[in-house]
């Protein structure tokens, strides 16, 4: 006897090698339920018929109708049971984002491509919002701006729905991942989306009169290494190897307790201003944090992990944030931290520090699962090519006389 085939759902007839069969039916929350084994497929489809009509009556889900809205807390949890990087960041996104979908309480087998295409378009129209006062720690409070969503948000949401698809797949509670194949549009740009600090803007602020050392230096360091905020603040003293052959950092951390962004450890070599960074922090360290009990390479001064917001920089008299440090130094357009990373495949790769690096060398030096991220620096090369040009000495033209 093989198993009964049903429409989707109304449940599974299932034979047993016993001879017996078997009835089971998966509820609202994705749990699959046994409704017991008989003699017979004719007792089974009795009692799962008898089960569907007072599932029906009682406005129960069985089989085959768990939402996108039910399955997405299932999802979630699952996500960070794992441990997977930024899953506040994730929960919020499924939120505002995902579970404001007009599909959201659908069955997961009525969605189609064609829903989440509309969806995606509807987010491309939605405002954008910013913290605003008021609220509690739980649920701040955020109200609309007249921006629109950013294409990289809008890619974001797309890519957690997909992967919930994906996570349904593998539960088998679809055959197949409707949101495969969606894609959100590029953005059609007149400027250069990336931002980094040239050579001149580099040396304004490392020579910036006003900045404290030890900012100086992990600025300098930062730059140098290419190291995100969350590595940085989670990199070991002992991970920092200044001595050798072979100056090295290893980065096993995306941020404190928390695996790297690609889930792999990665060696990055040390050299020019981030190794001479790293061996002046690390000869002011003991001056600077008196205790040190996590080891770690950039603590704050009571040995606390320091997220780089903290600078002990006073400019005017005040306490000064990475952003006053960047109107200090005369740089007139937003820089965030990050964009020190940015700054380092800049310069690597436009040749500014000296050999020109390839972006198979960048790739590995900043941790890049594919080439395909670090080719987003490929622009910058034009640069170098510009300064060859100006550089290389053409013959004139050469006259012919009869």
């Amino acid at each position: 006897m093989t198993q009964t085939k049903r429409p989707t759902g109304a449940g599974n007839i299932e034979p047993l090698p016993s001879g017996k069969t078997r009835v089971r039916v998966r509820l609202a929350d994705g749990q699959r339920v046994s409704l017991g084994v008989f003699d017979s497929e004719a007792k089974a489809r009795e009692v799962l018929d008898a089960f569907l009509i007072q599932a029906a009556s009682a406005s129960m889900t069985p089989v085959g109708t768990i939402t996108l809205r039910t399955l997405g807390r299932r999802f979630l949890d699952h996500r960070e049971l794992r441990g997977i990087r930024g899953i506040k960041i994730e929960r919020y996104r499924w939120r505002f984002h995902v579970e404001s979908a007009f599909f959201a309480d659908w069955p997961l087998v009525d969605v189609t491509p064609r829903d989440i295409r509309r969806w995606r378009d509807e987010l491309a129209s939605k405002r954008a919002t910013a913290p605003a006062s008021g609220g509690t720690k739980l649920a701040p409070k955020r109200l609309p701006t007249s921006r629109r969503l950013s294409r990289t948000t809008i890619k974001n949401a797309l890519n957690l729905l997909r992967g919930c698809f994906h996570f349904a797949v593998e539960e088998d509670l679809l055959a197949s991942n409707p949101a495969v194949g969606v894609r959100v549009e590029r953005d059609v740009r007149t400027e250069d989306p990336w931002t980094f600090l040239d050579p001149a803007e580099q040396e304004a602020i490392f020579t910036l009169p006003t900045m404290n050392v030890s900012d100086r230096e992990l600025v300098r360091f930062a730059v140098g290494t290419g190291l995100r905020r969350g590595e940085l603040a989670a990199l070991r003293l002992v991970d920092v190897r200044t001595e050798g052959e072979h100056p090295e950092v290893v980065v096993r951390f995306g941020s404190p307790g928390k695996p790297t962004k690609s889930g792999r450890i990665r060696v990055v070599p040390l050299f020019g201003i981030g190794l001479d960074a790293a061996k002046k922090w690390i000869a002011s360290l003991p001056a600077y944090a008196k205790e040190n009990p996590l080891g770690l390479f950039a603590p704050t001064r009571f040995g606390n992990c320091r997220y780089l917001r903290q600078l002990r920089t006073r400019i005017d008299g005040r306490p000064a944030t990475w952003a006053d440090v960047v109107r200090a130094a005369g740089i007139r357009r937003r820089i965030r931290w990050h964009d020190l990373r940015h700054t380092c495949a800049s310069s690597l790769i436009a040749g500014w520090w000296g050999r020109r690096w390839s972006m198979e060398e960048v790739k590995e030096m900043l941790g890049h699962t594919s080439i395909v991220v670090t080719q987003r620096y490929a622009h910058l090369a034009q640069s170098a090519l510009r300064q060859a040009a100006l550089e290389t000495t053409m013959p004139g033209p050469r006259l012919v006389h009869d």
